[in-house]
């Protein structure tokens, strides 16, 4: 095998790694919101917090990779964005 091939595959493996810590931690965020969807239903608050959501978006725009990079934000913004819609979406869809 070639040293880049190698390379490759050392990478990949520690992308995998990243991806079962990062299931990890969609697994914990997501029982986090449930336990506030249940407390916001049972206080009868409002279920979306849009400006709570704007702060979670826009968190880290002053962190130097993100100011430094606009195609590396905007993904991190889509990102994020599309956590929010996936988590509302589940919860949806939760028996009541």
């Amino acid at each position: 095998m070639s040293q880049s091939l190698n390379e490759i595959e050392i990478l990949r493996q520690k992308i995998e790694i990243l991806h079962q810590d990062f299931f990890k931690i969609i697994c914990d965020r997501q029982d986090l919101v449930c336990q506030i969807w249940d407390l916001k239903k049972k206080s009868n608050l409002a279920m979306i917090d849009h400006q709570r959501e704007e702060l979670l978006i826009h968190q880290f725009d002053e962190s130097t990779v993100l100011k430094n990079d606009e195609n590396f934000k905007e993904m991190y913004h889509n990102i994020v964005k599309n956590i929010m819609t996936e988590t509302k979406k589940y919860l949806s869809q939760q028996p009541k």
